[in-house]
C-alpha cells in the first residue's frame, strides 16, 4: 500500500500513523521509516484509541518509538526519561495500564540490545559499519518491539 500512495504523493508530506493492534505498530514504522517516511503519529502511554473501532489499541506509545529510534541509530532530540516518567504519571493518575513496553531500566541495556538487533558493537560503542557486520543477520529486524526487549539474557 504504501508504495502505491509514495506514487501519488511525496513522501515529505505523508506521516505514519499506526495503533498497536497485534503489537504490528513497530514493524509498520520500520517499513515506512524505510520508504523515507519520517513523520511518526504516537502518543505517550500508547493513550488514545479510536472512536470509530470499540476497543481498538490507542496510538502506538511514543516510549516504543523512541526506543526503536535508538536501537536503530534515529536521532531524535527528545528528553526519553523524561517520557518514560511521564506516561508512568499519566497512566497512574488515568487508573489505566502504560501500555508502553519501556521502562527506564531499559534504557541502561541500549547499548548491549543495539549489538543483538545488528550484530557485535563496535569498541567505541557505536555500530559496526555494515561490512563489519554478521552476513546472515538483516539489516532492519523483523520484530515488534517485545523483540528489541527480550530482558531473558540480561538478568
Amino acid at each position: 500500500m504504501t508504495n502505491t500512495v509514495l506514487q501519488e504523493i511525496p513522501k515529505e508530506v505523508l506521516a505514519s500513523h499506526f495503533h498497536n493492534t497485534y503489537d504490528r505498530a513497530i514493524m509498520n514504522l520500520v517499513v515506512s521509516l524505510s520508504k523515507g517516511i519520517s513523520v511518526i503519529d504516537c502518543s505517550v502511554a500508547g493513550i488514545g484509541g479510536c472512536p470509530y473501532a470499540k476497543g481498538a489499541s490507542g496510538n502506538v506509545a511514543t516510549e516504543d518509538v523512541l526506543y526503536m529510534c535508538e536501537l536503530l541509530g534515529i536521532e531524535h532530540g527528545v528528553d526519553f526519561e523524561a517520557i518514560i516518567e511521564i506516561g508512568d504519571y499519566i497512566s497512574k493518575e488515568l487508573n489505566r495500564e502504560n501500555l508502553s513496553k519501556v521502562s527506564l531500566e531499559d534504557l541502561s541495556f541500549l547499548n548491549i540490545r543495539r549489538g543483538n538487533v545488528f550484530g557485535k558493537m563496535g569498541p567505541d560503542g557505536h555500530l559496526k559499519p555494515f561490512s563489519e557486520r554478521p552476513k546472515n543477520q538483516p539489516t532492519v529486524p523483523r520484530y515488534s518491539i517485545d523483540n528489541f526487549l527480550d530482558r531473558s539474557s540480561e538478568r
